[in-house]
């Protein structure tokens, strides 16, 4: 499947997406099934505008960098992303403001949650005016992979950034093995 322009009213992805182009949600729920595979691609990004992402499992990817926009933004939404796999998802100039970093980034949204998700040689992931953002027990691996918090409440706590060489099987361990609540990776 592939994802281009204005997306229908609720959407619920059930199969591997390739986004390509500017994809923008307004005012609806996307929900993402486990073990969906999204792609973004050459000028590809999803922008959710006054809506929200519910997803677990799922693995996003990029085959290049994008230049002056993030890949995945969430304005005025709620985005909850658990057990996810980031990998490649980057971005130069988001935006177009230089001091702006980030592939990923979640403004001026509710309550939102990332929890337990790898990011392996991403951008950074940045919230900003986000109130009651909660980021928990995320490892962030190789290139320039960080969590950016600018003007939020809410809670951050035990999420690792390593400036480790990624490879294809840098993972954090999945919530529901016995070694979720004690890993700690070496960097």
């Amino acid at each position: 499947m592939t994802a281009q322009g204005a997306l229908a009213a609720e959407e619920v992805w059930r199969s591997d997406v390739r986004i390509d182009k500017p994809t923008e949600l307004r005012g609806k729920d996307l929900f993402i099934r486990p073990g969906v595979k999204i792609t973004f691609a050459g000028n590809g990004s999803l922008h959710l505008l006054d809506s929200s992402l519910r997803c677990a499992r799922v693995t996003f990817e990029s085959d290049s960098v994008l230049t002056n926009d993030f890949r995945l933004h969430v304005h005025k939404g709620r985005i909850e992303l658990r057990d996810c796999l980031f990998r490649n998802v980057r971005a130069v100039n988001p935006a177009g403001k230089h001091f702006i970093q980030g592939g990923i980034c979640v403004s001026e949204g509710p309550k939102s949650r990332i929890e337990h998700c790898t990011f392996v040689n991403c951008s950074s992931v940045m919230a900003t005016n986000a109130h009651g953002m909660e980021v928990e027990r995320n490892l962030a691996v190789g290139g320039d992979t960080g969590f950016s918090l600018l003007q939020c409440r809410g809670r951050f706590a035990a999420s690792w950034r390593c400036g480790l060489r990624a490879t294809s099987s840098t993972v954090f361990p999945a919530s529901g093995s016995s070694s979720a609540t004690s890993c700690r990776p070496s960097c």
